[in-house]
């Protein structure tokens, strides 16, 4: 039946069917749906603080949602992408969560925007004025590259069962889906990894092999807004660490965030993930192919507390020289 409000926890079992036979403690058939659950339950325990509930992350959380529920519908009868197969009552359910959701967020809109855009300008980073006018110069000087939708097309990754692959794009089309490689790439310009940028509709593109003009960040989308952006590194279709280390966008923890809400969608097991953000404060190398100056966690813990997992402040991915 239509939500009214937010489901809690305990509801949204009940709707996609996790009361009948097999009890409450049945878990989610495949990541989207494990993900739902938990931004339901997340955002129950944001909301119950009352006046001290944060109202940007529960819009954030929203918004993951609605990604969620997007990815299982379009995706729905391809279980090689889901990861597993939605029931009716699934199916009625996220269509009824994000029905609602929709009915929230559509008043506080620009009539002209789309829910991308809304996430765009609430999540997302753009190049500030600076960069912008010293990637027109280079641009005009024919040293910068920026991609077109077939450049941008070559570079997109595609998830199967948690991994990352990308088409061959042999003759003008798609070739063979070949698992992804940084080092096979020849991606090697950030500390071991590729560049890579997300798109308002989760898309994650990455680079980094030697190209004839300057590659940077902006490139992936032509100078346009991301919601994430940084470095990556993937061996053999498995994604071993990711950071926010982008001079262009300078993204910040929701940023973060964004990327992992989506590789969890993508059923990447983030348990294998390390996340690294910019340490200036010195200490001792802990990841083995990246420079000390960066402090690693656990991708699966900072999705889990929704900001840096240690608590200690500033919780940012960027800690700046004392």
């Amino acid at each position: 039946m239509p939500y009214f409000s937010m489901p809690t926890k305990d509801q949204w079992k009940r709707d996609i069917g996790f009361n009948q036979l097999f009890g409450f403690h049945k878990k989610s058939p495949f990541p989207a749906m494990e993900r739902i659950g938990r931004l339901i339950d997340d955002y129950d325990t944001e909301s119950k603080r009352g006046p001290q509930a944060d109202a940007g992350k529960l819009l954030q959380m929203k918004f993951h949602m609605l990604a969620a529920c997007g990815f299982v519908q379009k995706y729905g009868m391809r279980p090689e992408k889901l990861g597993g197969t939605p029931t009716s009552l699934m199916r009625q359910a996220i269509y009824d969560l994000k029905t609602y959701i929709e009915s929230t967020v559509r008043p506080i809109l620009d009539p002209t925007w789309t829910l991308g855009d809304f996430a765009i300008e609430n999540f997302g980073r753009s190049v500030d004025a600076h960069d912008q006018s010293r990637d027109q110069a280079l641009l005009t000087g024919g040293i910068l590259q920026w991609f077109d939708d077939a450049e941008r097309a070559r570079r997109k990754l595609a998830f199967r069962g948690g991994l990352a692959y990308r088409w061959s794009h042999v003759d003008g089309g798609k070739g063979n889906l070949e698992l992804y490689d940084t080092d096979t790439e020849g991606d090697d310009l950030e500390d071991g990894g590729s560049l890579y940028a997300m798109d308002q509709q989760g898309h994650i593109y990455v680079h980094g092999a030697n190209a004839p003009m300057d590659l940077l960040h902006s490139s992936f989308l032509a100078g346009k807004a991301v919601l994430s952006a940084g470095t990556i590194r993937i061996v053999e279709g498995q994604i071993v660490w990711v950071s926010t280390k982008s001079g262009h966008y300078k993204p910040s923890v929701e940023q973060m965030l964004n990327l992992l809400e989506r590789l969890r969608v993508y059923s990447v097991n983030l348990d294998k993930v390390t996340v690294l953000r910019e340490n200036y404060q010195g200490g001792v190398q802990i990841f083995p192919q990246s420079p000390n100056r960066f402090e690693s966690c656990d991708a699966s813990k900072f999705l889990k507390a929704r900001q840096w997992p240690t608590g200690v402040q500033p919780n940012s991915m960027h800690i700046p020289r004392t």
